[in-house]
């Protein structure tokens, strides 16, 4: 049955119906049903509130339910974070609330209530406070004249980048534990965040390179992260080119009018490309999925026990070149209107 059809009769016949996704992909596909909510699967082994976070950050509009690894304890995190119950989407023609739908908000809202405010007898449980992860933010900005060239080498995690009217580049760096501890062990938790080291290096006028730095360099352990997860919101002059070597985790790239050289190991890539626009686009995975909104030539390839995607596309007289490259996972090419200018804050 279509999740379209699903979504529209469940409401009708007094039914909660929430279309689940695991990736930025599946999301962008369930909230096209116009339901409500989206759940989102594994959170847990994903980053736990630290992935609903990331999945915020271009979905701000999508409200989110989590699970995996949701309960008393992380409950909490998981709200302050973004996950919610709460409705502010226009809903689709005919869409009603149903008692049943009210049911759930209450018996989730009493869930929350527990989780703040425990019952007496419970307090032994909660003397040294609920296991939480910790993260600091740095913020650096640099002078860069538009039309230069930006690379971004060797990053992992969460990665945001987004075009703006500016003549400088703004790299806002979170760093967070991928476990839960206790809040007394705040300054021990935190001693990793020091060996993932983010460096910024001028190599001229014309280019810029964004560099992650990792520890633990060795034939067995050649990437090792120490428990340390990343997210980038990197903001750039949108008529950059932008070179992206990421290890694995998600890519967002949006409001970028320059070259695109963008590839990823493991995990899911979404470009958004302001129409109307002049392109030569090329994007493959060697295991996974390509869409696309742009009528190009897709071929599904088999090659060695890997089953990936390539997708072409040229308009009449492409000015703008789009090299996308998925290891495992999926790329998803979208068009949009340009969002206008992006001020600073």
């Amino acid at each position: 049955m279509d999740p379209h059809e699903v979504v529209e009769f469940a409401p009708k016949n007094d039914i909660v119906v929430f279309p689940g996704a695991r990736t930025a992909t599946d999301l962008i596909a369930a909230w096209k049903t116009c339901a409500g909510f989206v759940k989102i699967f594994l959170c847990g082994p994903q980053g736990g509130p630290s992935y609903i976070r990331a999945l915020k950050l271009p979905f701000p509009q999508v409200p989110l339910i989590a699970t995996g690894g949701v309960d008393q304890r992380t409950a909490g995190d998981f709200i302050l974070n973004g996950a919610t119950v709460r409705e502010n989407r226009p809903r689709a023609k005919g869409w009603r609330v149903t008692t049943m739908t009210n049911k759930l908000v209450m018996v989730f809202g009493l869930s929350v209530l527990g989780t703040i405010h425990p019952l007496p007898a419970a307090e032994g449980v909660y003397e040294i406070g609920p296991k939480q992860s910790f993260e600091v933010t740095n913020t650096e900005r640099v002078p860069f004249a538009p039309g230069g060239t930006i690379r971004l080498n060797n990053s992992y995690g969460y990665l945001t980048v987004e075009g703006w009217d500016e003549p400088e580049v703004e790299i806002a760096v979170i760093k967070s534990t991928d476990s839960f501890h206790e809040p007394s062990q705040q300054e021990r938790a935190e001693q990793p965040f020091a060996q993932v080291r983010v460096v910024t290096e001028r190599r001229s006028d014309k280019e810029l390179a964004i560099s992650t730095i990792l520890p633990g360099r060795n034939r067995f352990l050649p990437k090792a992260r120490r428990g340390v997860t990343v997210e980038y919101r990197i903001h750039v002059p949108r008529d950059s080119r932008l070179v992206v070597h990421h290890d694995n985790g998600y890519v967002w790239v949006s409001d970028m009018t320059g070259d695109l050289d963008v590839r990823s190991h493991t995990g899911d890539m979404i470009v958004m490309l302001p129409d109307p626009g002049l392109y030569s686009i090329d994007a493959r995975t060697r295991m996974g999925s390509v869409s696309s909104d742009f009528t190009g030539k897709s071929l599904n390839r088999l090659s060695q026990f890997l089953v990936g995607t390539h997708f072409d596309y040229a308009s009449q007289t492409p000015k703008r070149r789009i090299y996308l490259r998925m290891g495992r996972g999926s790329i998803e090419i979208k068009q949009d209107l340009p969002y206008g200018p992006v001020e600073k804050q």
